[in-house]
Formats: C-alpha cells, structure tokens, sequence
C-alpha cells in the first residue's frame, strides 16, 4: 500500500508546482488569470545594430486598382543616430528613430518609387503603379428601374418608326435612279442592318431603316420606260423588251462592274427608217413598239445598237383600223353562215313537201308513154317555179270570239 501512495503523492506536488500562477481566492477556491500571448518574430534584415521585418511593400512593376498604398515594418535598435528613411519618389517620406512597429499609408495615384534605407544598407525598393478603381454600379430603386425601361421602351419604338417611315423614300429615290429592279442596288441598303447590328444599341435605328428601304425598292414600281422591238421572220415574230433611261438609253445591267458608269451599262438606241412609231401608255409607263423584218437588221456594239425598221410592217400595225375592221366582217360572215346554215334546213324540207305534192297531182308514176311523161314533167317543172317563186302566205292568227248575252 506504501508503494502505490507514494508515487501518487509524488505526482500531486509536481502537478501543483507546475501551475504557479494559481491563486487561491479569499473562499478557497482557485482562480486562473487571463492568458498572455507573446509572439516572437525574427528580422527579416540586419544593418550593424539595426534589424527589421518588413510586412507590407508594394511589388515591383505591379499596377494596384485602388486610391492609396501601405507600408508596414517592425524595427529594432533604431535611435536619432542611426535611423530608417523612407523615401517616395526620391524624397524623404518618414524617418524612424526607435523600435517598434509602424505603419504608414499614403494616397497616390500613377507612377511611383518606394525605398526604405539606412545609412549603409538599402532594406527593399519597389516601382508600382496605382490607378483609381472602377465606381461603384449605380444603384435604383426597382419602381424606378422599371419607368426608366418603360421610358426607354417608348424611345426606341418611337425611333425605330421614324426610321422605318424614313426608309420609304429612300428605297423610291433608289428606284428611281436605277429605274429597274435589280439585286445588286440592294446591297448598300442591306449595308445599315449590317452596321446596326454591329454598333448595337447605339445605331439600333438602322435596322429597320435599311429593311424598310429594301423593302420599298422590292416593291416598288419600275420608273423606266420601255421599248419593244419585234423582230418578223418566216418562221414567226421574236419580241425583245428593253429598258429605257431618262434619255432614252438601254438599260442593258447594273452591278459593280460598271462602277466608271455610275453602276449602270447602258448604250445608246439608233433608230433607222422609224417613220410610223407605236407608242402606248399604261399607268405612267411608256411602251415604244418597233417592228424589224429579220434579225440581220439589229446590230449591237458596247456602246450602241442600231436598229433598221420596217415600214410596212409598221404602218400596218399603226393602222389598227383595219384590223378592227376585218375581225368586224369576219364575224358578221360567220354569224350569217350560222343564221344560212338553219335556214336552208327550212327550204330544203319546204321544198321537199312541194314535190311531194307537185308529183302526187300530176300523177307522174302512171304515165304509159314518154310523151305524156314529157309533158307532165313540163308541168310539174313549172308548177314548181312557181311554188319557189311565190312567198309564202301568211296565216292570219285565229281569234276567238265571245258571245255575251245582253238579255
């Protein structure tokens, strides 16, 4: 029993040795002060007597997105006769004289130098940049938010119309100098919707001002006047339409290969021996019809075409009386041959029934001898002149009469 109380007893008086902050309180209870904590760090740099540690420097060559920049260092064995000088830009920022840890913190912006030094040793030396930082988003209310996008809304839609409305005449004006419609003129108006997309949301309108002028240019009227050249041959008549300018050219093809002729290849039309012109108007479009006998009478250059007309042929087409007087007479012949097709349908069975009686009166199937055939046949012969000569009399329609009693 000895030897297990001893060591106990043994354990009990180290243990309580090893806690000499314990203090017994004035009721016998024990009681345990704050905790203390001590750091120890090392330097970082040595000079002579004086050491530091150096927390907080800037990087070299590193751009901050922020308005100032801080410097923190712990010193040792600094006095007035050996001190740490900060130097910004060349110049003396701070000079330390003692031990501690200080910090420092200046507001800057662009370019600068930073250098901590002793009298015989430069500690660390950074060249750094500082720009301001971005500003805070700006902040609204949600009731707000939404009447500015309503607002907004009603701005762009009132935009958009107005550049919808002003691609209208844009797409006319276009018409109207190319005069036919071709794909090729609508490639710089396809160009707007192209930069509009592009430069999104600052030229938005564009969009439906280049829709809306190619639109107008499909759909619009060509303004260009036309000439139709036919061409009459044995085997049939061969009619070409071309396009006519304000001067009468050929429009012959628009594209960018003609750009030396403001995109348009015309040529110019040289008439020969057009003595009878045929021109027709149709909603404000002018049709000049030319008639050529045989296809070795056009011929074409780049620059022009020249064409030999026929006179006859047109004068015949200008005379367009005659014609209408024809087609007259020939449908009046053929109603006549109709009306004289069911007539003789009538004579010929009135006819017929005269025979009939003609043969029955003069008893022509018993006759004996030729002579008294022949003179039947004579009578018949003239009974039947007479018969076809004779109009027929007309039957008074019979009328019927009413006896009325008066008594």
């Amino acid at each position: 029993m000895r030897r297990i109380m001893a060591p106990l007893a043994l354990f009990l008086i180290i243990f309580i040795a090893a806690t000499p902050d314990t203090v017994l309180g004035a009721d016998g209870n024990s009681t345990i002060p704050e905790a203390k904590v001590r750091v120890e760090t090392y330097p970082q740099w040595r000079s002579g007597d004086l050491a530091l540690f150096i927390m907080d420097f800037p990087n070299e060559g590193v751009t901050y997105t922020q308005t100032s920049i801080r410097f923190r260092v712990a010193v040792w064995g600094a006095s007035p006769e050996d001190p740490i000088v900060i130097l910004l830009n060349g110049e003396e920022a701070a000079r330390i004289e003692g031990e501690g840890l200080f910090t420092y913190e200046w507001s800057l912006m662009g370019s600068h130098h930073l250098l901590i030094r002793c009298r015989n040793k430069i500690f660390e030396q950074a060249q750094f940049n500082i720009k301001a930082p971005p500003p805070p988003p700006a902040t609204i209310l949600l009731d707000e938010f939404y009447a500015r996008l309503a607002a907004q809304r009603s701005t762009m839609m009132l935009a958009m119309l107005g550049a919808t409305i002003a691609g209208i005449p844009t797409g006319i004006w276009v018409k109207r100098k190319t005069k036919i419609t071709s794909a090729w003129a609508m490639m710089p108006l396809g160009v707007f919707p192209l930069l509009g997309i592009r430069y999104l949301p600052d030229l938005y309108m564009l969009i439906p001002y280049g829709l809306s002028a190619s639109l107008v240019y499909w759909l619009a009227r060509e303004y260009a006047d036309y000439m139709a050249i036919s061409v009459i041959d044995e085997g049939g008549i061969d009619t070409d339409v071309l396009p006519l300018d304000d001067e009468g050219r050929a429009i012959i093809d628009i594209g960018p290969t003609h750009w030396r002729t403001a995109f348009m290849h015309v040529k110019q039309i040289n008439l020969i021996d057009n003595r009878y012109p045929i021109n027709f108007r149709f909603k404000g479009t002018l049709l000049r019809c030319i008639t050529v006998a045989g296809q070795e009478n056009i011929k074409q250059t780049n620059e022009k075409i020249t064409i030999t007309c026929s006179p006859t042929l047109a004068r015949g087409l200008a005379e367009s009386k005659v014609i209408e007087d024809l087609e007259d007479k020939l449908a009046d012949t053929r109603f006549k041959l109709v009306f004289m097709e069911r007539a003789l349908r009538s004579v010929v069975s009135q006819t017929v029934k005269e025979m009939e009686k003609i043969i029955e009166d003069q008893l022509l199937d018993q006759v004996i001898t030729i002579e008294e055939a022949r003179n039947r046949v004579n009578q018949a012969t003239e009974k039947m002149k007479q018969a076809m000569d004779t109009p027929p009399t007309e039957t008074p329609p019979e009328t019927e009469t009413i006896e009325i009693d008066q008594g």
